[in-house]
């Protein structure tokens, strides 16, 4: 299963994420569109269905790839996805950026973790530091213009493989904001922010929704 992070967070954010896969972890910030990148991977490594577990900006990507690359696409799992974002909020967050990165970057973090105080203390001990260091403002820049510029496209929703999971009190995509309310295969983590799979539990939820097989 390829695991993608999003904006601003890089891999290690999945370090604690337990589901029955082998993962397949990207050793770069993700700003955009990976669809031929994932294919040679998966090329390489001759798998056949390559999974994927996309969170935020990454269920963007991951949708994109599932709806170019359906032949190859095993079971889709999309976390915190939003069906698009203003011009106008990303343009100002650009301008914070060039402002000042890291206050701008520790700001968005702080939001994300809304409702889970321990992961967030965890994430500040362990992997915030890495996270405002590998993402210079160009990366960040570029994430952002990728989300405007490529609205989240739900006609991906019609797959059975496809499982989508939000936090109820997510802050960055309220619930109201997300295309996966209109699917019976949302799973709504109770008290959970931006970073559900964080929570105590999550993979039980994944077994409920038949995401793998236990």
């Amino acid at each position: 299963m390829l695991l993608l992070p999003g904006w601003s967070f890089l891999s290690d954010i999945f370090s604690r994420l337990d589901l029955a896969y082998n993962y397949i972890l990207l050793d770069a910030p993700l700003t955009g569109e990976i669809t031929s990148e994932i294919v040679m991977v998966a090329d390489t490594l001759k798998i056949k269905k390559i999974h994927l577990f996309g969170w935020s900006l990454g269920a963007t990507v991951a949708a994109i790839f599932a709806l170019k690359q359906p032949d190859i696409t095993g079971n889709v799992c999309l976390v915190s996805v939003m069906k698009h974002f203003s011009r106008n909020h990303m343009e100002k967050v650009m301008r914070d950026i060039r402002r000042d990165r890291v206050s701008t970057v520790q700001n968005f973090h702080r939001l994300c973790f809304t409702g889970q105080k321990k992961d967030y203390e965890w994430f500040q001990q362990h992997l915030q530091e890495e996270a405002i260091n590998r993402w210079d403002p160009e990366s960040l820049e570029a994430g952002l213009r990728f989300l405007v510029e490529n609205p989240f496209d739900d006609s991906i929703l019609q797959s059975s493989s496809v499982k989508c999971f939000h936090g109820s009190r997510d802050l960055v995509v309220p619930l109201t904001k997300t295309p996966c309310m209109e699917t019976s295969r949302l799973r709504i983590i109770k008290g959970a922010g931006h970073l559900p799979f964080l929570t105590e539990g999550f993979a039980s939820h994944c077994t409920r929704a038949s995401l793998y097989r236990p």
